[in-house]
């Protein structure tokens, strides 16, 4: 992902590759093209409901907002239907991230990523924004496919 374009490549029984428009995507173990999976849908209601509440405050505000969405518990009878899921030591969350791409546009705003290494109800968010800063100095994705075809 970048300023310009968004992709997510699901791997089931083969790889397809799904072109994210812009705007709030929750992306989970259902496949990223099924919206209608209860809880991918219940988590990205209130995903956007925190971005619409947090229209105008300070950007903090927006990411700790999510983040608040990504540590809940408590969502019924079934544990797996947490966002932030735990079933004894052997299932759940592993991780999470928080990506906002700034507009290319807007040189005031930059791209944050923010990941919890752990489940994040109890792995704080770490800034690793600037690998965004990395990326960008790297050559092109078509350049990076030259390289590779080349070498082979």
């Amino acid at each position: 992902a970048d300023s310009e374009q968004a992709y997510l490549l699901v791997y089931q029984d083969a790889p397809r590759l799904h072109e994210l428009e812009p705007g709030v995507h929750v992306i989970g173990n259902a496949d990223a093209g099924e919206a209608a999976v209860p809880k991918v849908k219940r988590v990205l209601e209130r995903a956007i409901g925190a971005v619409s509440d947090a229209d105008g405050e300070p950007r903090d505000r927006l990411l700790e907002a999510l983040a608040r969405v990504c540590r809940e518990h408590g969502s019924g009878s079934n544990p797996l239907d947490d966002t932030c899921v735990h079933v004894g030591d052997t299932y759940g969350t592993r991780s999470s991230i928080l990506l906002e791409l700034a507009d290319s546009q807007d040189s005031h705003v930059e791209s944050r990523l923010l990941y919890a290494d752990g489940p994040p109800c109890e792995a704080q968010y770490e800034d690793f924004s600037s690998l965004l800063s990395e990326l960008r100095q790297t050559p092109g994705y078509g350049a990076a496919e030259i390289l590779t075809r080349t070498a082979s």
